[in-house]
């Protein structure tokens, strides 16, 4: 016969984390509210002095012939529809006024806008929420003063990060 040698032990599952309580300085990050900031906590929060700085690069793809609402190619696909109504500001547009959104679509009252919204103009949606919108996004482009600085990529999308004060966990 011929003899083989024991199988060790299986080895013991793995700790999932979060584990509770959380180690000592461990905490979650959200790549976000926590980095991009967003409409909901520009309200919440005026006097922190802070620029939202995500927002949703889309185009009007639709103006009926009365005029009083737009509807923009983006919707809960890329804007969070749980933050409830509206789903984001539409920067530089203080008339109009973003409405229920479907998957693809928000469609927004301009009322008596100054400058009529036309088919194919571009317009940026901040997000009331940044979570949804930045856990949807493979990269960011990055601007400043108008300009074009850089396309990153978000590497906290989809995922906790686990950011350690300084000692191994």
């Amino acid at each position: 016969s011929i003899l083989f040698p024991p199988r060790p032990p299986p080895p013991p599952p793995p700790q999932s984390w979060p584990s509770w309580p959380p180690p000592r300085h461990a905490h979650q990050l959200s790549p976000g509210t926590v980095v991009f900031h967003d409409w909901r906590g520009q309200r919440q929060n005026p006097r922190l002095g802070l620029a939202p700085a995500a927002a949703v690069m889309t185009r009007v793809v639709s103006v009926p012939a009365w005029g009083e609402v737009a509807t923009l190619d983006c919707g809960s696909k890329s804007l969070a529809c749980e933050a409830g109504n509206p789903a984001g500001y539409i920067l530089g547009r203080p008339l109009w006024r973003a409405m229920a959104c479907s998957e693809e679509h928000l469609p927004c009252d301009v009322g008596r806008a100054l400058a009529a919204p036309r088919r194919g103009d571009v317009v940026f949606v901040i997000p009331e929420h940044a979570c949804p919108t930045v856990n949807l996004a493979d990269e960011m482009i990055v601007k400043a003063g108008g300009e074009v600085m850089g396309v990153f990529e978000i590497e906290g999308r989809g995922r906790e990060l686990l950011v350690d004060g300084g000692e191994d966990l």
